[in-house]
């Protein structure tokens, strides 16, 4: 795991700062393509304004040209006395007709007005049709006519009244030469500081109609940018220019581009353009640096992509690596399961989080006789049960199971997610079932028994540690029971396992010699008989003797040992080198003598002479020119003696029974 993490750091290490330089890169570059943008937009905006202007300077320079002339024809009808005359009347239609305008009118002091066909009118709102009012309000700006048009009247003043000219200005559709191709994308406007709309052409001509109210088509919306609503108003109201974004009920955003004609008249030219025509428009005219941003975005995503894969091949590589490697460490080698720790950690991890609440068993098993199977068949043959049972394990169970061998011969079996005791009961019978059908071998098939300890899960408990105990209590009342079988723990809740005895004891207890017998009581069984070395009978008649009842292994009755460890018995066998070191004691032989039938004083001295006999001769053999040596490497000398002896000269002499029915042979 820390191997793992640092790893990781190091792939940070490189990977974070080339990412945020990437990040920086995009960043700069989106930058300066929006500002690019934002000042192409602005210039498009300012272009639209310079054509606003130049529209309204023709208006303006038209205005003014017309006031220049009524200026002057002003002059020349002071002259008169009489401003109806018929001279005045020549002037006025002169300049009717030079100027290529509508009307002239003279207006005098008292209200009376004379057009250029000398028709007189009472008041100057009957002479105009009711386009100005009897106090000449609207004089001097851009007013609707009676029959629907724009007109224009301009005045100049004299001594007693006013000459008036009227004009219908040039529609702006016919103003080609300033429009150009910007007239079909945007709407132009001719418009009154109260929002009257006098002339419209362009896009969206039909909509503003002439006669409307822009300010009814304004209702509603929302100004956004640095030229807010009341400013707006306030400009047309104070015959500045000025430039606003609004967004109307449609959702659609709409720069309004005005400039006042002139200083003097309250009318204004304003250019209606789309936002999303001026973001367009921009994007085209900055087409090459767009391409060359593009293209930048490009490589570094190629370059950012190339570094992602790389990052994700060498993080798959090593999580590869790394799950091969942990997979080695968690899992054994023979049986290709979870070995000890990986299985206990597993399970923990079961127990701990995903396994709360939910029924589970656990099993732990022996394989019965394994170090038999090991001794008998061979180690190979052994390791051939543990694969085999690993293998079959693994395919016979789920793979979300958890299965794993913990010891030599020990696996651990946790089956997840049972539904109820049923379920329990099922896996349980399969479990058994596996075992009574399970063999091993390739041409000789061996039946592999187990002892299985089993645990319920919640009910026998939820921490590992406990659920182990109980389940080896479980397995160790199976082996008790005559092994291969299977035992729950909730069967063994109220036995007491019974301590083993240490094996050390069990040895030195073995090792203790065995307490020898009273001489009334009857002689412990011995091995096979020996045969007693050839010695010389005695002159005596044998017939007449009856020897005490011994065992084959006691030896031969003798009246005292010999002083050296040379002259020890032969004739008795014993079990251990130990004892037949040690030769038995007179005292020991002469009751066993005793408790025979009795023996007339002839018959005890003919013993005496051949025992006696016996012992010098084997006094008469001393090993010669040896070091003197201990009691028990005499000892060890004196048992391959009586073996030789008694392969070289076997017995086959007079013999005679005991009351027992025993023979008891003297050899001569």
């Amino acid at each position: 795991m820390n191997s793992q993490k640092k790893n990781g750091q190091n792939m940070l290490q490189w990977l974070i700062p080339t990412v945020i330089l990437v990040i920086v890169i995009l960043f700069t570059l989106t930058s300066y393509r929006g500002d690019i943008l934002t000042n192409e937009k602005s210039t498009m905006i300012n272009e639209y304004s310079i054509k606003a202007r130049e529209v309204a300077d023709y208006y303006s320079s038209e205005v003014y040209m017309i006031s220049q002339v009524a200026r002057i024809l002003s002059t020349r009808l002071s002259y008169k006395h009489d401003y109806f005359c018929d001279e005045n009347v020549n002037i006025l239609t002169s300049a009717v007709t030079q100027l290529n305008i509508e009307a002239g009118y003279v207006l005098r002091n008292d209200g009376k007005v004379m057009n250029d066909s000398g028709v007189e009118s009472p008041d100057i709102s009957a002479a105009t049709n009711g386009d100005l009012t009897k106090d000449t309000a609207g004089l001097d700006d851009y007013i609707i006519s009676a029959d629907g048009g724009c007109v224009h009247y301009v005045s100049a003043s004299f001594a007693e009244g006013n000459l008036i000219l009227k004009y219908s200005p040039k529609k702006i559709s016919e103003l080609e030469a300033y429009l150009n191709t910007s007239f079909k994308t945007s709407t132009y406007l001719l418009i009154s500081s109260d929002g009257l709309i006098l002339d419209s052409a362009g896009q969206e001509a039909k909509i503003f109609k002439e006669g409307s109210s822009l300010f009814d088509f304004l209702k509603g919306a929302s100004f956004n940018g640095v030229t807010k609503e009341d400013e707006f108003y306030r400009n047309l109201e104070q015959k500045n220019k000025g430039k606003s974004l609004v967004t109307g009920k449609d959702g659609n955003s709409k720069y309004l581009i005005f400039q006042p004609i002139g200083d003097y008249y309250k009318t204004f030219v304003m250019i209606i353009v789309d936002e999303d025509q001026i973001s367009d428009t921009s994007s085209k005219n900055i087409g090459s640096t767009n391409t060359m941003f593009w293209k930048i975005v490009i490589l570094i995503l190629i370059f950012v992509g190339i570094l992602m894969i790389i990052s994700i091949i060498n993080a798959t590589n090593y999580r590869k690596a790394n799950r091969e490697l942990r997979e080695q460490a968690e899992t054994d080698l023979l049986t290709d399961l979870y070995n000890k720790v990986a299985t206990e950690t597993k399970i923990k991890e079961y127990l701990g989080n995903e396994g709360k609440n939910k029924k589970a068993i656990m099993f732990v098993l022996d394989i019965d006789n394994f170090k038999k199977i090991n001794d008998t068949m061979g180690h190979a043959f052994g390791d051939e049960v543990l694969s085999t049972l690993g293998r079959q394990l693994k395919s016979e169970f789920r793979i979300n199971d958890i299965i794993g061998r913990t010891g030599g011969d020990e696996f651990i079996i946790l089956l997840k997610d049972l539904k109820d005791d049923a379920a329990l009961k099922r896996e349980a019978n399969r479990v058994e079932t596996f075992f009574r059908n399970f063999k091993v071998g390739e041409y000789t098939k061996y039946s592999a028994t187990a002892s299985i300890g089993a645990v319920e899960i919640p009910s026998d408990g939820t921490d590992f540690e406990v659920l182990y105990k109980e389940a080896d209590k479980a397995l160790y009342q199976a082996k008790k029971r005559g092994k291969n079988q299977m035992v729950f723990y909730k069967d063994t809740k109220d036995m007491k396992i019974e301590p083993e005895k240490p094996v050390l004891k069990v040895v030195e207890e073995a090792k203790k010699p065995e307490p020898v017998a009273a001489p009334a009581s009857a002689p412990a069984p011995a091995p096979a008989p020996a045969p007693a070395p050839v010695v010389k009978p005695a002159p005596a008649p044998a017939p007449a003797v009856k020897p005490a009842p011994a065992p084959a292994s006691a030896p031969a009755p003798a009246v005292k040992p010999a002083p050296t460890p040379a002259v020890k018995p032969v004739v008795k066998p014993t079990p251990t080198p130990a004892a037949a070191a040690k030769p038995a004691p007179a005292s020991a032989v002469k009751p066993a003598v005793k408790a025979q039938t009795p023996a007339s004083e002839p018959e005890k001295k003919v013993v005496k002479k051949v025992v006696k006999k016996v012992v010098v001769k084997k006094v008469a053999k001393p090993a010669e020119d040896k070091p003197e040596t201990s009691s028990k490497e005499k000892s060890a000398q004196a048992k391959p003696a009586v073996k030789k002896s008694v392969e070289t000269k076997p017995a086959a002499d007079k013999s005679t029974e005991t009351a027992s029915g025993e023979k008891f042979s003297f050899f001569s």
